[in-house]
């Protein structure tokens, strides 16, 4: 048994009731780890009643950051034996978007054997849309950008609840100091309470957090978060789908089925 503790952003609607779903997952009696949870509310109810609203917006871009970006993408292309594409607009911003296509461009030169591809932001779209994802794709981008394409290729390949999203705040040479993840959806109104949400992307997002405990050294954590992973793909192969994937399965009948794949797994040689 290992401790770790992890961070629970707490939401609102749909979107809370995927996280707990997710929580059920790597439950200690599921995953065999002792985790510490450390719930912080962030509904938009509880911001309101504790008068913690702000709006601003300020777009700075630093070269250190486009530099790591630009090589973290080399270097991930490079582990799942894929290719960098796309990037941003650097033709109409070619100072402010043009940092990241120059450091793009610089770790291609340290990477000679990583395939690099440089589009501009909507070509990439185009790509996508047209199947030039023939291979696995790292696609360097800023925030608004990535945003962006995540809602857009996710329905691609079946449903915008089908992955996580992962936020990585990274120490000098590349190491993963900070890891955050969520489901790439939003709080989906019109599905609370129904029990037909499809908790893929949120369960995945837990499984993901235990990857990067794993690198920092929490033992056990990678074989629980592989477990995961081949679960919720194994359930979804099954059949036992929600009805975004054209399945009749509910919310939790998909995550007492995740779950139970998981188990096997853990208590497995």
């Amino acid at each position: 048994m290992a401790g770790l503790r992890i961070v629970v952003l707490e939401g609102d609607q749909t979107g809370q009731e995927l996280l707990e779903q997710a929580l059920r997952a790597i439950a200690p009696e599921v995953i065999g780890l002792d985790l510490e949870l450390e719930r912080f509310d962030l509904s938009l109810e509880n911001r309101r009643r504790t008068k913690n609203e702000v709006a601003q917006r300020i777009e700075v871009i630093h070269r250190s950051i486009c530099r790591a970006v630009a090589e973290y993408a080399f270097r991930t292309a490079q582990g799942m034996g894929g290719r960098v594409y796309g990037g941003p607009k650097w033709t109409v911003s070619p100072v402010y978007e043009g940092m990241l296509k120059e450091e793009m461009d610089a770790a291609a030169e340290r990477h000679p054997d990583v395939g690099y591809e440089p589009l501009l932001i909507d070509a990439t779209y185009a790509g996508l849309l047209t199947g030039r994802a023939d291979a696995p794709l790292v696609i360097p981008s800023l925030n608004r950008d990535g945003d962006l394409l995540s809602d857009f290729v996710l329905p691609l390949y079946g449903s915008i609840a089908g992955a996580e999203s992962v936020l990585l705040a990274l120490e000098e040479g590349l190491r993963v100091r900070v890891a955050m993840s969520e489901a790439p959806h939003g709080t989906a109104p019109a599905l609370e309470g129904k029990d037909i949400a499809n908790p893929m992307g949120m369960i995945l997002a837990a499984a993901a957090i235990l990857h990067y405990a794993a690198e920092a050294g929490v033992q056990g954590a990678e074989r629980a978060s592989r477990a995961i992973y081949d679960a919720v793909m194994e359930t979804a192969a099954s059949g036992i789908r929600t009805p975004d994937l054209k399945g009749h399965a509910g919310t939790t009948e998909f995550t007492d089925a995740v779950i139970e794949r998981v188990r096997a797994q853990m208590t497995g040689p």
